[in-house]
């Protein structure tokens, strides 16, 4: 399929429907995380009375097999939000390299998803090293006295937070970027869903930085569903077009004249 060209700017019309299709398969593992969460969530709470009234009158197996089965829920539904975040993550890099590649204008966002990856390492250490700590200080503590090396350990766990926070910096500039993608996206082939979308998902993280106050948490986790299933719909449509030959905003390949005989 010729490259489209339009001022000094040449676009594969190939290569963006298989990124689009990407970050679309991305939308949807991102859309079907948020649907599970929920479920787990509700089972979480459901199980609580459970194990409450598992012990009245008060059965040790009972209450067991509840307590099993409250961790059976958290176990099982940790690793297939894992699952579906790593290949949700893998299908959203795959997406904007080949975007980025079928249009210049968006090699920003492949970059971003690199940062991001650069975020996430940051945040596990930095949490990993402070919970490294916090079980040091637990062994090394006798009973009623104050470990020898408290200083040490307060300073290494604080140099954890400390690596957990530029993480989440690094993760919240990257986060902007690639739903600015999507915006951009939108605004640059017309379709209105995606705009909306990206805005909804950058609101979203700005929510989430300061989720310190109460209710905030909850709100953002609903704007960024919405968000989501905007950009699945707006990804959808460019997909549409583009399967039909379409690129909106640019014309259609015109091959050059002839040279005069």
């Amino acid at each position: 399929m010729r490259p489209v060209t339009f001022g000094f700017r040449e676009v594969n019309r190939e290569l963006m429907l298989d990124g689009v299709k990407n970050l679309r398969t991305s939308a949807l593992l991102q859309i079907i995380m948020s649907v599970l969460s929920v479920v787990i969530l509700s089972l979480f709470l459901a199980s609580i009375p459970m194990i409450g009234m598992a012990g009245v009158p008060r059965d040790p197996a009972r209450i067991i097999g509840a307590l099993m089965g409250f961790m059976a829920i958290i176990v099982v539904g940790g690793i297939l939000l894992l699952i579906l975040g790593i290949a949700a993550f893998i299908y959203l890099y795959l997406g904007w390299s080949k975007v980025g590649e079928a249009d210049k204008e968006f090699s920003l966002q492949k970059t971003a998803v690199k940062l991001l990856v650069i975020a996430i390492i940051l945040i596990i250490i930095g949490f990993v090293a402070m919970m490294a700590m916090l079980f040091t200080a637990i062994v090394s503590a006798s009973p009623g006295e104050v470990p020898t090396n408290m200083f040490g350990i307060l300073g290494a766990a604080l140099g954890g937070i400390a690596i957990i926070v530029i993480g989440g910096f690094i993760g919240l500039i990257a986060g902007i970027l690639i739903y600015y993608g999507y915006y951009k996206l939108g605004e640059e082939y017309e379709v209105s869903e995606l705009k909306i979308g990206g805005l909804a998902l950058i609101i979203s993280l700005v929510i989430n930085a300061i989720s310190f106050i109460p209710y905030l948490g909850a709100v953002a986790s609903l704007v960024s569903l919405i968000g989501i299933i905007l950009v699945f719909a707006g990804l959808s449509k460019l997909r549409g077009m583009l399967e039909r030959g379409e690129l909106p905003g640019y014309p259609a390949y015109q091959p050059p004249p002839p040279p005069p005989i």
